[in-house]
């Protein structure tokens, strides 16, 4: 390829994963057309994925191509840079007509200082004897009544002026800082030879691809965290201490990215709600049970519940392995994705974040009052208050399962590992579907890690999911 080679492009391998970004934009794009999709299903799909992106470099490489693709679809649909788009000449003009709205502004601008440091009577209006009717005391010695000033016109005026200013220049900062010029930019000088040859416009260009904006603050791939068990935190307080209500953002650590596109690759494309990898595991004939459920948010929170369970039996363990991480940040990631987006799950979104609600009740009510104890037992007070005090049966279940974890598992490594693999397929599983407006919407108001799997699977030719009843046992 040019890139490869160029002196240009070459020092900057980034701009090779930005055009694939670019080119997967306008193949996605079709799904939100309600294109047909020849590569559903295809196993070509999934090899192309599999050999130009998962097998080609690092997760956060591949998530980054992502979230750049993303981008260009928010874009798209929600501003105007894509003008590139529509040709070479309309972006010109653009810049042009922006330009020209800040020489008129400022022109504008000069035209109202110079009027207002040469006027005799900076007031906004004043009477003459000849038709000033009001009574004598409120006159001036000639006779004359002025009254207000001109800074109360000027100001407001100059404050527009000043709004569309930076408004226009920041039209003009935002294009020649964007992703759409740069791609732009690559696709015109690799087809123009001349270019290639000229220090000139290889130097230009080489300023204007260096050009970037740091405008999103805080986490460029933020994943929400909802825990609805307390944990045991015995060197601060013997009770347990609710998170339950409370949504925190933490970055995509590299050990999930690396976890979901492992087993992406090990399940060849085919999707289940956790059953193939607990098939692999030397325990999972005894769990395969809590797979089963009215839906797919049932069977979230009874895992949730489980792994919680199985986090507070190993609360004191100074294990940092790269399961754990992967584990404590998916099994909280779905829960959050039933408070704030149930419209991208699989499930019906009213029953999904109904069912959130009444889950979140009654494990609050159960764990209320929760008494001192030992760092060895906390994990047993957890279990013994949700028996005694839960209702609902989804939680019931979350600590069936749990005991099941914590009693058969007795390497902590081995059974972080099985909940990995678990947590891995599942987001895999829900990540699928059909409702492009949700998708947008998520589009829009960020980068969803959700929604990044999304995408990778509909370029694998993964759009469905398979039927609950075939995939179970």
């Amino acid at each position: 390829m040019v890139i490869d080679n160029d002196s240009l492009l070459a020092p900057q391998p980034g701009l090779k994963d930005l055009c694939m970004s670019f080119a997967l934009f306008k193949l996605l794009r079709r799904r939100f057309a309600k294109c047909h999709l020849a590569e559903l299903g295809s196993k070509k799909a999934f090899k192309f994925v599999l050999d130009v992106l998962l097998n080609n470099g690092s997760p956060d490489r591949v998530f980054k191509v992502l979230a750049d693709e993303v981008s260009f679809v928010r874009d798209s649909y929600y501003s105007s840079l894509p003008t590139s788009c529509f040709g070479r000449l309309l972006p010109i003009l653009n810049i042009i007509v922006s330009l020209s709205i800040i020489i008129w502004c400022l022109l504008a601008g000069e035209i109202i200082v110079h009027y207002f440091k040469h006027s005799n009577h900076p007031h906004q209006i004043f009477c003459s004897p000849k038709t000033c009717m009001l009574p004598q005391y409120l006159k001036t010695h000639d006779n004359r009544l002025f009254l207000g000033n001109v800074l109360y016109n000027s100001l407001p005026t100059y404050s527009l002026l000043v709004a569309v200013i930076l408004a226009e220049a920041w039209e003009i900062v935002a294009y020649l800082c964007s992703n759409w010029l740069k791609v732009t930019l690559v696709c015109s000088y690799v087809t123009h030879g001349s270019w290639q040859q000229s220090p000139r416009i290889q130097g230009l260009f080489g300023y204007v691809l260096k050009l970037r904006i740091n405008s999103r603050k805080g986490m460029i791939d933020p994943m929400g965290q909802i825990s609805l068990l307390a944990h045991p935190r015995p060197k601060i307080c013997g009770c347990f201490c609710f998170s339950n209500s409370r949504v925190h953002l933490v970055k995509v650590p590299l050990e999930v990215k690396a976890s979901i596109i492992s087993m992406l690759k090990s399940n060849n494309g085919s999707l289940s709600k956790g059953t193939m990898s607990l098939r692999n595991s030397r325990i999972g004939s005894d769990i395969l049970w809590a797979c089963e459920g009215q839906g797919t948010s049932d069977v979230m929170l009874v895992w949730h519940v489980a792994t919680g369970i199985f986090e507070a039996r190993h609360a004191a363990s100074a294990s940092c392995s790269a399961d754990k991480m992967t584990t404590r940040h998916l099994y909280r990631y779905c829960v959050y994705l039933m408070k704030a987006a149930p419209e991208l799950l699989p499930d019906d979104k009213a029953w999904s974040k109904k069912l959130y609600k009444t889950v979140k009740k009654d494990i609050k009510h159960a764990l209320t009052g929760g008494r001192r104890g030992k760092e060895s037992v906390e994990h047993q007070n957890l279990i013994a208050m949700l028996n005694d005090r839960s209702e609902h049966d989804v939680v019931k279940r979350g600590v069936r399962l749990g005991k099941q974890l914590v009693d058969l598992v007795s390497n902590e490594d081995v059974g972080w590992g099985i909940l990995a693999r678990f947590w891995s397929e599942m987001i895999l599983y829900i990540a699928p579907s059909d409702n492009l407006k949700a998708q947008k919407k998520a589009i829009a108001s960020g980068t969803e890690l959700l929604t990044l799997i999304w995408v990778l699977l509909n370029h694998a030719g993964v759009i469905t999911r398979p039927d609950d009843i075939s995939d179970a046992f």
